[in-house]
């Protein structure tokens, strides 16, 4: 019975940390120099967030905090992404992510 019942509990428990949780979606538009909003707060594993390009060719890169314009390896990178089209990418932690735009010229220009 007592094996039973751990049984259950320890299911239960894996169950509520594996099964998928639809998040909150943050978009990010991307336009001239600059991602808008610059940074997001209030950001949980499982979120996602959109990068939107508007107005010409940007990418969303992961960086680093030591690196901005270097993309940090095994990181996300859009490739260019046109204006009008998305990219989405799925928070795994509430770690900070960097991001920046690998397009000649933009990530020295603020972006």
């Amino acid at each position: 019975m007592l094996n039973n019942v751990l049984s259950s509990f320890l299911l239960a428990l894996l169950s509520s940390h594996l099964l998928p949780v639809n998040g909150a979606n943050h978009d990010v538009t991307l336009s001239g120099l600059s991602y808008s909003p610059n940074h997001l707060d209030n950001v949980a594993a499982g979120d996602t967030i959109t990068f939107m390009a508007s107005g010409g060719s940007h990418t969303a890169t992961q960086s680093s905090l030591v690196n901005p314009c270097v993309h940090a390896t095994g990181g996300f990178d859009s490739g260019t992404l046109n204006s009008g089209q998305t990219y989405q990418i799925t928070v795994n932690d509430t770690n900070p992510i960097w991001v920046y735009c690998m397009m000649p010229g933009h990530c020295r220009s603020g972006m």
